[in-house]
């Protein structure tokens, strides 16, 4: 049993040129690494393109599959502030009519080179979902990507409007070990999610962590169709889980019942 805590199903929809979500089952890998996910959270972070109402009933159909709504932090590059305002009560209302599974992904992300006021945009819509998750008593996903200094400014965002016990999960997390220590100290519910960036040389950082600190505060995310693991697209969590199990010398199914508790907690 597997879960998949991040992806997102309309990009991997158009991606592969998939008919249902049924054929989602088709996508698997070779046998070796096939095994049933349990749950996928399937992430819509662009309110220009949330789902309808039918669309989202369609999706439940999968019971597997729950959604999440956030704004994309390079969508608030890309708009005026009055397109933001109405995308952030479009997210509201989509919050208070869907059973929803977190505000996913907000946060902070300069791979742009957004200007200034680009970025101070992107913070204060940022703080914004924070505080509705925090409103709506739902777990948050964050989103942090770009230079250097950005996870220290990502975490005082947190630190700054988020309760100490409130449920975070820190998508395709990349930082240091100095950052996972700092926003693990202060957050008592904080997961780190763990994508095929683990096979890559641009991000050592990734195995570190999971060397000296253990799968404790771990989940596993494909973030389909964005990053593969070689020509696979979809349910690359399996191969993510092979990779961990093989660093802490454990078995495959430890880390995979170990992972799928802490989702589900």
């Amino acid at each position: 049993m597997a879960v998949d805590a991040h992806f997102h199903l309309d990009q991997l929809m158009v991606k592969t040129r998939l008919t249902g979500i049924h054929e989602l089952d088709d996508m698997g890998t070779a046998d070796l690494y096939k095994t049933n996910l349990s749950f996928l959270v399937a992430n819509y972070c662009n309110p220009a393109k949330f789902p309808s109402s039918a669309e989202r009933s369609e999706i439940r159909k999968d019971h597997r599959i729950q959604l999440s709504f956030g704004i994309h932090p390079r969508i608030v590059n890309s708009n005026s502030t009055s397109t933001l305002d109405r995308f952030f009560k479009n997210l509201i209302s989509i919050l208070d009519s869907s059973k929803t599974v977190s505000v996913e992904e907000c946060g902070l992300d300069t791979t742009d080179r957004p200007n200034y006021q680009n970025f101070r945009n992107q913070v204060t819509y940022f703080e914004k979902q924070l505080n509705l998750a925090v409103q709506k008593n739902i777990p948050v996903v964050i989103h942090s990507r770009g230079d250097r200094n950005l996870n220290l400014a990502t975490l005082t965002s947190m630190v700054n409007t988020l309760p100490q016990n409130h449920k975070i999960h820190w998508h395709c997390f990349t930082g240091t070990e100095e950052i996972f220590e700092s926003a693990s100290s202060h957050f008592w519910d904080i997961v780190f999610g763990v994508t095929s960036f683990i096979f890559t040389n641009k991000y050592p950082t990734i195995k570190q962590f999971i060397c000296n600190k253990g799968i404790d505060r771990i989940v596993l995310e494909s973030d389909a169709p964005y990053i593969r693991y070689k020509e696979e697209i979809a349910n690359t969590v399996i191969f993510v889980a092979h990779e961990i199990a093989k660093l802490l010398l454990i078995p495959v199914e430890e880390v995979l019942a170990t992972t799928t508790k802490k989702f589900l907690k």
